[in-house]
């Protein structure tokens, strides 16, 4: 197996650990582990993941003076989605 494709897992572990902090209120952590989450599926090529992700960002917009929410988001968009998913 190589690197990257062991490096899908814990992507994915990540992606949902976010989707939870965010619903826990963890903002700031729930950013952080996004932004990480989001860093691996652009280096593995894995554009579904980077959708999923863009998705879960519509979930900061409430949260934009939140320490590391308008960082992500800005991090979203240069990947060339917009928060929250829509095209």
């Amino acid at each position: 197996m190589r690197p990257e494709e062991g490096a899908f897992l814990p992507r994915n572990q990540r992606t949902h650990q976010a989707e939870g902090l965010l619903r826990q209120g963890e903002i700031h952590h729930s950013a952080a582990t996004s932004g990480e989450a989001l860093a691996l599926a652009q280096r593995i090529g894995a554009s579904r993941c980077v959708r999923q992700i863009s998705v879960l960002a519509g979930g900061y917009k409430p949260h934009l003076k939140v320490e590391g929410v308008e960082q992500f988001l800005g991090i979203v968009r240069a990947a060339g989605m917009p928060p929250g998913g829509s095209s």
